[in-house]
C-alpha cells in the first residue's frame, strides 16, 4: 500500500519584536503536541538572505520605535490604508525575495503561513508572479488591521477579534478568506497551574499582593527610573516579578534599584517559564504587545497597559480597553491611580476575568491548522477530525 505523503507547514516569520516568533512557534508546538502527521519548519528568511542586514536593520527599527514612539505611529496611521506611501513601503521590504524563493523552492512546502507582514507581502508578490504555486495564509498577531497585512494573493486570514474580520473587509478582503481563531498562543498558557505550589517554589508570599511586569521580548519598559519612584509611592508591600526579556540595560538599571524599594522584587531576563509567572500574578502591568495580551489573556491574568509604542500597540489597548479586558494608564500619574485601584478592588479584576473570558480562545492555534490543512487544494491532501 503507498505511503501517504505528509504535508509540509512553512511558516515563515520575522524578529522585529518576539510576538511573530512566538505565534509561529504556538502553532508548531500545537502540532507537535497533538502528534499531527504534519511537519513544520519555523524560518525568519531575511536572517538568511541578509543576515548582516537584517540585524542592523532590525537593531534601527526597534531603537527608533522605543525612542520615537509618536513617529512610528504617525507612520502607521499614514500607511494605515491602501495608498502611495503603503505600496512604496510594501515595495521597500520586498528587496531580496529572490533569493527568499530559492529558500522556499528547496523546502517545497505543501502550505506557507506568514506570521510577519513583511514575509507574507513577499510570499504575495511571489505568488503574483507565478514563481509559487502553494497555498499562502497570514496570521495577524494583532487586534488590529493594517494595509501591511493585506495582499492581493493570501489565500487566507486567521485573525483575533471580529474587530479585525471586519476592517478587512473593509479593506476589501473576501470574507471567505478570513478565519476568526484567536490570535495563538503556546499550548502551557491553557493549561491549568498550582498557585499555591507555584509561590512556593519561586518564593513567594501567599498572602502578598503579586504584580507581574514586563515589556515584551525586547524588555521595552519605557523610563524605568519613574516606573520605580511610583511603584515605591504605592502605600502597600508587594510582590514585584520584572521581567526584561533581552534587555540587560535594563536589567542592571533595576538591579541599582532594587535594594532601594519596599517591595520583594524578583528580578529576571528572557524566561522561558512566564506562563508560572503569570499563574501566580494577581495582575500584570505591560504594553499591548499582540501576543503578551493574548497569553495573559488564555491565563486568564488581570492586565494594566502602559506606555503603548504607538501602532499597532495603541490599537491592542483600544480594543482591550473597548472589550473591559484591561485598564489602560495615560501617564505615569494615572498608572500610580490604577495600580492602587487594582490592588485594593477585588471586584474589578473579578469582573476583568469575565470579560476576558469572553474574548478567550485558547484552541486558536489547533483552528488555524485545521482550516489550513482544510484549504489545500491537491487529491492527497491529509484531512483531519478534531
Amino acid at each position: 500500500m503507498p505511503k501517504i505523503k505528509k504535508d509540509k507547514i512553512l511558516i515563515l516569520t520575522g524578529q522585529y519584536g518576539e510576538g511573530h516568533r512566538q505565534a509561529a512557534n504556538a502553532i508548531t508546538e500545537t502540532i507537535w503536541e497533538r502528534n499531527m502527521p504534519i511537519d513544520t519548519i519555523v524560518m525568519d528568511p531575511s536572517a538568511f538572505s541578509h543576515p548582516i542586514l537584517d540585524s542592523l536593520n532590525r537593531y534601527f527599527v526597534v531603537k527608533g520605535v522605543q525612542k520615537f514612539p509618536a513617529v512610528y505611529h504617525s507612520i502607521y496611521q499614514k500607511t494605515r490604508y491602501d495608498n502611495y506611501a503603503s505600496t512604496m513601503l510594501k515595495r521597500i521590504n520586498r528587496i531580496g525575495a529572490g533569493k527568499i524563493w530559492g529558500i522556499i523552492n528547496e523546502i517545497d512546502p505543501s502550505m506557507i503561513i506568514s506570521t510577519c507582514p513583511i514575509t507574507a507581502g513577499i510570499v504575495s508578490n511571489l505568488k503574483k508572479t507565478d514563481w509559487l504555486n502553494v497555498p499562502a495564509s497570514t496570521v495577524i498577531t494583532d487586534y488590529s488591521v493594517h494595509s501591511y497585512w493585506v495582499n492581493e494573493h493570501t489565500d487566507a486570514y486567521f485573525v483575533g477579534s471580529e474587530k479585525v474580520r471586519n476592517g478587512l473587509l473593509r479593506a476589501g478582503v473576501d470574507n471567505k478568506k478570513i478565519f476568526v481563531t484567536g490570535i495563538p498562543t503556546d499550548p502551557k498558557y491553557s493549561k491549568g497551574y498550582n498557585r499555591v505550589h507555584l509561590k512556593e517554589k519561586h518564593g513567594l508570599n501567599g498572602n502578598m499582593p503579586t504584580v507581574l511586569i514586563g515589556g515584551g521580548g525586547c524588555g521595552i519598559i519605557g523610563d524605568p527610573e519613574r516606573l520605580m519612584e511610583q511603584l515605591n509611592a504605592v502605600p502597600y508591600e508587594l510582590q514585584l516579578i520584572i521581567v526584561c526579556g533581552h534587555n540587560e540595560r535594563l536589567y542592571r538599571q533595576l538591579e541599582r534599584r532594587r535594594t532601594d524599594s519596599k517591595h520583594q522584587i524578583i528580578l529576571t531576563g528572557y524566561v522561558d517559564h512566564l506562563e508560572e509567572y503569570m499563574a501566580v500574578a494577581d495582575f500584570m502591568l505591560t504594553k499591548p504587545g499582540g501576543l503578551t495580551v493574548s497569553e495573559a489573556i488564555a491565563m486568564n491574568l488581570p492586565l494594566l497597559l502602559f506606555q503603548s509604542l504607538g501602532g499597532q500597540e495603541y490599537d491592542n489597548a483600544q480594543y482591550l480597553a473597548e472589550t473591559k479586558a484591561a485598564l489602560v494608564a495615560s501617564d505615569f500619574n494615572d498608572l500610580y491611580q490604577k495600580i492602587n485601584r487594582m490592588i485594593t478592588d477585588r471586584t474589578l479584576l473579578a469582573e476583568m476575568k469575565i470579560h476576558q473570558k469572553k474574548l478567550r480562545q485558547n484552541d486558536a492555534a489547533m483552528k488555524i491548522v485545521e482550516n489550513a490543512v482544510g484549504i489545500l487544494d491537491r487529491p492527497d491532501s491529509l484531512r483531519f477530525a478534531f
